[in-house]
């Protein structure tokens, strides 16, 4: 294989004398990724390549050169455009290309890499992390300032209302992180335009987002932003107080959150092939509004309550309003297989809560209870038959809360179609 081949999905040929243009995108095949073209397994070397861009602007764009055939290929980005690169960025690509995939940390430092376009950046990494295990200090080379600004700018409006700041994070940062930079958008927008559903699922989006995300890959100063964003969620929406608090904890490495976890005991699953009824009980609770509950009987049955506190006030109001229906997700794990089930919670006097049964899934499970609730945008996402076990294992005031949802949605939506399938399982 070669050591240079295109960091972008699309290449043009150009003409080497006088840079323009010679073909068509990928030689018209613009849906094949150009790093998989059968050309670029032969030995081609980097190379600037003096072009056009838009408005018959010349730039010195990234480019590839077969030193057999002359052949002379542009990198473009997302819009078809060259991507535009100096001399000292160029050495530096090729100095990472060379050590390709495992480039040495101390790389990642040059000044010409910090320097190039964020495009490049993102191909640069998005490429690194697919082939190679590269230092979590390389995917600081992002355009981190980007995500640090709206955030910043979120908290602002969060809290005093200041000016919005729109900044098109775009998909850059999907080599470090996923499932963070659309949920700040979709935050942003909902604040600015007060739309109160999209601002919840944004704002859902980034908590479960940053629950999962490798807080090595992002710098300092911008984990310490996203841990106050967070925070900050969590103090405005107590549905959301628990998993912020987690989030946050990974980022700012502080030891305010408390992740939930419950493994079942091997001594408790021998005890349960016997004929007696002794259960085993554990409460998990952190301070924030959430609690859960799980009881394992000796009949070999799995029963999860949960439980958010919220006294009522206009606040609470106001959170029923976004969430007419709020479902916790929970996932099972064993070391055969990992389970997402779905309960649905009811509105109490101070509290909502749901409740959960099943027979146990292994003879030794952890049940991971850290995800913030959701609503029917989110379950929009989820396949009907993937809510089976979740509808089976559900009480009378349980399926009462999954047909609201229901009623509350299109016909076509997830769970709609699910109560249907279960209603002719039941009636076959």
């Amino acid at each position: 294989m070669s050591t240079h081949q295109p960091l972008s999905d699309w290449i043009v040929s150009v003409d080497g004398s006088t840079g323009a243009r010679v073909g068509v995108i990928n030689n018209g095949r613009e849906r094949v990724d150009a790093r998989t073209l059968l050309r670029f397994e032969q030995d081609w070397v980097r190379t600037v390549v003096s072009t056009e861009t838009a408005n018959a602007r010349r730039c010195e764009a990234l480019g590839l050169r077969n030193p057999v055939s002359g052949e002379l290929f542009v990198e473009l980005d997302d819009y078809g455009l060259p991507l535009e690169i100096d001399r000292d960025g160029l050495a530096a690509v090729t100095a990472v290309e060379a050590a390709w995939p495992t480039p040495p940390p101390e790389l990642a430092e040059s000044p010409a890499l910090q320097a190039l376009s964020p495009e490049i950046r993102y191909f640069l990494l998005h490429r690194l992390a697919a082939e190679g295990t590269p230092d979590p200090g390389w995917f600081h080379l992002l355009p981190w300032d980007m995500v640090e600004r709206t955030a910043a700018a979120l908290i602002n409006l969060l809290g005093t209302g200041g000016a919005e700041e729109s900044i098109a994070l775009r998909h850059w940062f999907t080599p470090a992180i996923t499932g963070v930079t659309g949920p700040l958008e979709q935050l942003r927008i909902g604040l600015a335009e007060g739309t109160s559903e999209l601002t919840r699922v944004g704002a859902t989006g980034i908590c479960e987002g940053l629950l999962h995300a490798e807080v090595d890959r992002i710098p300092d100063a911008v984990r310490e932003r996203l841990a106050t964003l967070a925070r900050r969620l969590g103090d405005l929406n107590p549905f959301l107080r628990h998993a912020a608090e987690v989030a946050a904890s990974g980022l700012d490495h502080t030891l305010g959150g408390t992740a939930f976890r419950v493994d079942l005991a091997s001594d408790f699953t021998l005890a349960a092939a016997g004929e007696d009824q002794r259960t085993q009980t554990e409460q998990l609770r952190d301070g924030t509004p959430l609690t859960i509950d799980t009881v394992m009987t000796a009949g070999r049955r799995l029963v999860i309550t949960v439980e958010f506190t919220v006294a009522s006030s206009p606040e609470r109001e106001r959170l029923l309003e976004d969430y007419p229906v709020a479902v916790l997700p929970i996932e099972i794990r064993s070391t055969r297989e990992t389970r997402t089930f779905w309960i649905p919670m009811e509105s109490r006097r101070n509290w909502v809560s749901g409740t959960l049964q099943m027979p146990f899934p292994a003879d030794r499970f952890q049940i991971y209870a850290d995800h913030p609730p959701i609503g029917a945008f989110e379950l929009a996402r989820v396949h009907p038959d993937a809510l089976a076990d979740s509808l089976a294992g559900a009480n009378s005031t349980g399926i009462e809360c999954w047909t609201r949802l229901a009623e509350i949605s299109s016909l076509e939506h997830t769970v709609a179609a699910a109560l249907r399938r279960r209603e002719q399982d039941r009636s076959a």
